[in-house]
């Protein structure tokens, strides 16, 4: 007799007679526990009963039991003291005992086994920077049939399917093999006067017109292979020439189309020795800049006038370096401008004039010049850019000496670039103080006040960017003016105290004007 713990279901059963069971409503019941009559049941035959409920049998069966049960732990009906199964190893139950499977889980599957995991990817091809990684093979699309994989995972046409070879002369053809028929080698004749050519493989003698069939001999008639010379004027061979005569045609050499022998002409015949010293600039040549430079203008200086120092400057240019290289044109205290600067096509944009002082008096009788090309005849300017050139940065604030009319502005520039630094500019400019067509002008902080005409005239759709710029009094005209498609940036720029209007724009121009005046 086992102690066996079951659970039965609500399910038909068959029991032997004389099959007890033994309940309690809430607890296990030991065995010689009194319970009351209605919790024991007693079959006097077989046959089959319905369990009304689920009941719980602990302890104390005896006879045979068989029918349906949902679970059974079997927990003492085998010696329990020995082990079935492991981790890898699982169990199943036969004839109510535990056996284990003929396979281990992990290690082995049995022959039979269906796996339902079948979806695979395509292969990713590879890029210039990141592998590819293996997978199924794409379907090439339809009209594909004559291309290759390649190893970026597209079907493509192969690069070259020219597979038809020619010979030309000289070069046999033979399935894909090339070979030479034509001349192979060219040797010593057999005979005097010929020459040997090998052709397609067989040599034969050529007869060379002219060669005679005689035997070769030397002759005393023709110098050594080795001999020297006496120099003109030498006893002897290899001795310094002591003498030379003069050339028909002498050599005449000209620095920058000089005339005068000896300093920019030299002229030599082979009578005598002559030196020529050459230098940058009697020949012009430019002379790299490797660091910035400072030059200085006024009465005591080298250069006297803006212009010659522009000369000087233009005949040097600045190397490349990390920061930049610039050249600095400084007026010395008291210099009065006297002339006009006149850039055309040329970039001085490396150039930086500045001042000495905190104002320069322009010299109105100076500016009579007109603008290159007799664009606005008739007017003039201080400084003037044109055709695509950068006129140098004005780091100095200029002026003319009183507010009047004339025909004088600060500066005009067409199809050209103008940089001004801030607090410097041109003012009492005797027309307009600056002048802008079809240009591009950095003006930020500006100051072209006090012209008679408009203080910033831009057209010609200019580009130029003027904030915070002074543009005030005007006598006659606006502070600023845009016209033609122009674009002007001139937030808090002063217009104010103008004869006509602080800013006018028409025809298409744009002006931002926040917070000006």
């Amino acid at each position: 007799e086992s102690s066996v713990d079951v659970a039965l279901s609500r399910s038909a059963m068959t029991l032997d007679s004389g099959i007890k069971f033994f309940t309690a409503p809430s607890s296990t019941t030991a065995i010689g526990t009194a319970i009351t009559p209605s919790e024991v049941f007693s079959i006097s035959n077989n046959g089959a009963v319905s369990i009304p409920q689920t009941l719980s049998v602990t302890n104390g069966i005896t006879g045979n039991l068989t029918g349906n049960a949902d679970t059974a732990n079997v927990a003492n009906a085998l010696d329990n003291t020995v082990d079935v199964g492991n981790t890898t190893t699982p169990v199943y139950f036969k004839d109510g005992l535990p056996m284990t499977i003929s396979y281990t889980i992990a290690k082995s599957v049995p022959s039979n086994a269906v796996f339902t995991d079948t979806t695979y990817s395509n292969m990713v091809g590879a890029t210039a920077s990141v592998a590819g990684t293996a997978g199924l093979v794409p379907a090439p699309s339809a009209g594909a049939a004559t291309r290759y994989l390649r190893s970026d995972g597209t079907w493509q046409v192969p690069p070259d399917t020219n597979t038809t070879y020619s010979a030309n002369n000289g070069v046999s053809l033979s399935g894909t093999t090339f070979s030479n028929s034509g001349v192979r080698s060219i040797t010593t004749g057999g005979t005097n006067g010929t020459i040997s050519v090998n052709t397609n493989g067989t040599s034969a003698d050529v007869a060379v017109k002219g060669l005679g069939t005689a035997a070769y001999t030397a002759s005393t008639a023709y110098a050594a292979s080795s001999h020297t010379h006496n120099y003109a004027g030498s006893s002897s061979a290899g001795g310094a020439a002591t003498t030379a005569e003069k050339v028909n045609n002498a050599l005449t050499i000209t620095l920058n189309g000089g005339t005068t022998e000896g300093t920019d002409k030299f002229t030599f015949d082979g009578s005598g020795s002559k030196t020529v010293d050459i230098l940058a600039g009697k020949i012009q040549a430019f002379k790299y800049m490797t660091a910035s430079e400072t030059v200085y203008v006024g009465a005591s200086e080298t250069y006297k006038t803006i212009n010659s120092a522009l000369e000087y400057l233009s005949t040097r240019y600045p190397i490349y370096k990390s920061g930049g290289i610039i050249a600095t044109i400084i007026l010395r205290s008291g210099f009065i401008m006297k002339e006009q600067v006149i850039v055309n096509g040329l970039d001085f944009g490396w150039v930086r004039i500045a001042s000495e002082d905190a104002e320069v008096v322009i010299d109105e009788s100076y500016v009579t010049a007109p603008v290159p090309g007799d664009w606005y005849a008739t007017q003039y300017a201080a400084f003037v850019v044109v055709n695509g050139g950068v006129l140098p940065r004005i780091n100095a604030l200029f002026k003319y000496g009183s507010q009047s009319s004339g025909t004088a502005c600060g500066i005009i520039s067409r199809n050209s670039t103008v940089i001004i630094e801030p607090s410097c500019g041109v003012m009492y400019a005797k027309y307009v103080g600056i002048i802008a067509i079809n240009s591009i002008v950095y003006g930020k902080d500006s100051n072209f006040s006090g012209a008679y005409e408009d203080c910033a005239y831009f057209g010609g759709s200019c580009q130029a960017f003027m904030a915070g710029a002074i543009l005030s009094g005007s006598v006659t005209g606006n502070g600023l003016t845009a016209e033609n498609a122009s674009t002007v940036s001139a937030a808090t720029t002063d217009c104010s105290n103008c004869g006509s209007c602080s800013i006018f724009a028409s025809r298409g121009s744009v002006v931002t004007a926040n917070s000006a005046t």
